[in-house]
């Protein structure tokens, strides 16, 4: 469903989860060849570490600076902050290219 949404709406946060079948890491890739800008919040049960080698492969091949995995269970607390991390994050950098 994302996948489709992204051509027509803008969307500045993904918040997707791990687990398959619809892998949220291969979603984040696909919409960030569209959206480079897109940030991105992946939820796992598992700690990366736990990963399979493609999901880790997959998660590489996402910049650093736009993705954050959050482990379930989370609070929602967590949930902000996290946006707020990345959303500031974005932010910041768009003030920082109009400033330079």
């Amino acid at each position: 469903m994302a996948l489709g949404v992204s051509c027509t709406t803008r969307i500045d946060l993904l918040i997707a989860d791990v687990t398959p079948p619809c892998c949220g890491i291969l979603v984040a890739f696909q919409l960030k060849a569209w959206r480079p800008d897109l940030r991105t919040i992946l939820t796992s049960g598992y700690p990366v570490n736990m990963w399979d080698e493609q999901q880790a492969a997959e998660l590489s091949e996402i910049p650093s600076d736009s993705v954050r995995v959050l482990q379930k269970p989370f609070l929602p607390k967590d949930l902000l902050r996290t946006v707020d991390e990345l959303i500031g994050a974005a932010r910041d950098k768009r003030t920082a290219a109009r400033i330079g």
